[in-house]
């Protein structure tokens, strides 16, 4: 395994399992809220202690949500060296689990988890509607598997 793989399997194991990897006193980072609506254009707060990663020194292009799809306008509020205040738009038909990333260079990648919850208010239907071949599966276009 290169040197860049381990750094960045460390990486990814001290932020999604802080309570496993670092001992009580370590620095870590954290998300909230780490759900977010679909249809909304949700406020997420990261804070860090700056000796960890330092927050201020972030920008937007940074920072994305992986699986992008049904995320847009991706942009920071406010930062600080422990915190840092974004948003993104997210459509109302996107559900599921995402990750949000943090490029700190091209070795390291500081992933957290995140939730997109379903709009219950949503129909299951597709708009605009499919074009054949294409059907309507789960409120979205796809080709018939």
């Amino acid at each position: 395994m290169s040197t860049r793989a381990k750094l960045r399997t460390v990486i990814t194991l001290i932020v999604l399992a802080p309570s496993f990897c670092l001992p009580a006193n370590a620095e870590s980072i954290s998300i909230s809220p780490n759900r977010v609506s679909a249809g909304t254009s949700p406020t997420l707060t990261i804070t860090s202690s700056p000796f960890f990663i330092n927050l201020a020194q972030l920008n937007a292009p940074q920072l994305e949500v992986s699986p992008s799809t049904d995320i847009s306008n991706f942009r920071i509020l406010s930062a600080a060296p422990d915190r840092l205040t974004l948003s993104f738009d997210v459509a109302r038909t996107a559900t599921g689990d995402r990750t949000l990333n943090i490029k700190l260079s091209e070795d390291v990648i500081v992933s957290i988890r995140l939730s997109v919850e379903r709009d219950p208010l949503a129909p299951l239907v597709c708009s605009p509607a499919c074009v054949s071949p294409r059907v309507c599966e789960h409120g979205r276009c796809q080709l018939p598997q």
